[in-house]
């Protein structure tokens, strides 16, 4: 999933909206990682990139915090991305999902830097 932050959550609260038009400057990326085997996921790790075409190099890179789901093996990773230096375009956001040092998978998904 990929969407715009919006600040005006209650207390400051960042609350992310799933949209694929990103207008203010940060992207967040999100994705959940299953295993049928909880003990399959200690040395999951998840980098998010974005980049201008589905397989062209990283312009941005950022590791994702890891937390645990609720109902088992799972694990919820996501990150804001300031992209705010890029100009507007066509982006691609990619989750790489690694197990220790080996690429395990990959999601790509479009979104669009616009103005205001």
């Amino acid at each position: 999933m990929l969407g715009r932050v919006e600040q005006e959550g209650k207390g400051g609260v960042l609350t992310p909206v799933v949209n694929t038009r990103v207008d203010n400057g940060r992207v967040v990326a999100y994705t959940e990682v299953y295993s049928g085997r909880a003990e399959a996921l200690n040395d999951v790790t998840v980098m998010m990139e974005v980049a201008d075409s589905e397989d062209g190099p990283a312009l941005l890179r950022a590791p994702a915090g890891l937390l645990p789901r609720v109902e088992g093996a799972g694990l919820q990773a996501a990150v804001v991305i300031p992209v705010g230096a890029l100009p507007t375009g066509r982006y691609f956001g990619r989750a790489i999902v690694s197990a220790g040092a080996q690429v395990v998978g990959k999601t790509v998904r479009p979104f669009d830097i616009t103005t205001k």
